[in-house]
This record gives C-alpha cells, structure tokens and sequence, in this order.
C-alpha cells in the first residue's frame, strides 16, 4: 500500500492505532533476542518510520501516543495527527438495570449474590493478566463474595494456568466465548469492569 501510494497521486492515511512493533515485542509475541524476530522487528519499525516521515495523516488512539509520536525526530511534524479514542456504540451497549444484570447472571451460572468483576477481550502479551488476578486477590480480601467473569475467544488454559499460581480457586473465575452481538448481554453481569494495559512506547 504504501509503494502504490508514493507512485501515484492516492493519499496515504497511516491509521496506526497502537505502536504495534514495540507491542509485539514487548507484549513477548516477538522475541527479539531471537535472530528471526529481531530482523521481523526491525523491519516493522523501518516501515513505521517511513510511514510517519510519509503519510498525508495520522491517527493514533490517544492524546500521550500523539505526544509521544511528535517527540521523535523522524516525524515529519507537516503531517496532522487525529486522536480517535476507543468508543462503544451505545445503542447496543445500553445501561445496565438490575434485572438484566440479573439475567445475566443467571445464563452464565454466577450467583446473584457474586459481586462480578468483569473483562472483556484477549488476554496475554500487554494485557496484564498477572496484575488483574492479583488485583481481584485484593478484592476477594475485601468482599469474599467476588467473582471473576473473562469474556474472551482466548485460550482458558491460559487464564486458568496464571489464577493457579496465584492461588486463586478456578471456581471462583468464569471464561465465556461468546459471539459479538452477544457481547453486551453478557457483560450486564458485570458490577465493576477492569482492564489493564502495558504502556508501550518507544523511540528506537
């Protein structure tokens, strides 16, 4: 796409989003130290930086990644950048009453007395899995009566393999594939929602 750009006259949008390269490697998908992954990493990062010298706009998903991106002495600074934050469309994922957390509860199997902490998404790399097992260790602590609920497509062995080092009991934890549209009506069985992200920023 970007050669097809640079030879004729098509504007190039760089909807970048995350720092993907440094998340890769970061996150433990790329091991750098590895030769192979290294080379893969390299060239990513020669990419991104033509793609920041080069690009006709930018967006990235925050105001810090913006800051961050117009530190580097390769960004070509004529270039605009556009923060489009993550967003949800409300019309499907609507407020949460008390009976729809109820019903909620009740097709996934979780006790309505279970004071539900949820998450939605993958899990792994720079979702800090370990940090938000601890964090619901602490929770559990304060109000026994808590209960962990993973909307993931990701693999439970996973989820399950960490909350065993933890000490944390598997029946205490509920992972759910489910579809998308399925997505908000699972999630009403939520109390409290958590998420916890790696900050990945790097000026190599």
């Amino acid at each position: 796409g970007f050669s097809i750009c640079k030879s004729s006259n098509a504007k190039l949008l760089f909807d970048m989003r995350g720092f993907w390269p440094d998340e890769k490697a970061e996150g433990g998908n790329w091991n750098i130290s590895n030769f192979f992954w290294k080379q893969v990493y390299k060239y990513y990062k020669n990419l991104e930086k033509k793609l920041f010298r080069y690009s006709d706009h930018i967006i990235c998903l925050t105001q810090n990644g913006k800051n961050e991106i117009c530190s580097w002495e390769f960004y070509n600074s004529h270039i605009p950048i556009s923060v489009i934050p993550c967003c949800s469309d409300e019309n499907k994922f609507t407020l949460t009453n008390e009976n729809s957390k109820l019903e909620a509860k009740k097709i996934l199997g979780i006790s309505s007395e279970k004071f539900t902490l949820g998450y939605l998404g993958s899990v792994g790399s720079w979702y800090m899995l370990v940090e938000m097992l601890q964090y619901f260790k602490l929770l559990k602590l304060e109000n026994p009566a808590s209960h962990f609920l993973f909307i993931t497509n990701s693999d439970k062995s996973i989820i399950h393999t960490e909350a065993m080092k933890q000490n944390i009991n598997i029946s205490d934890i509920t992972i759910k594939a489910v579809s998308h549209p399925d997505v908000p009506k699972y999630m009403k069985a939520s109390d409290m929602s958590i998420c916890f992200i790696k900050d990945v920023y790097s000026k190599k």
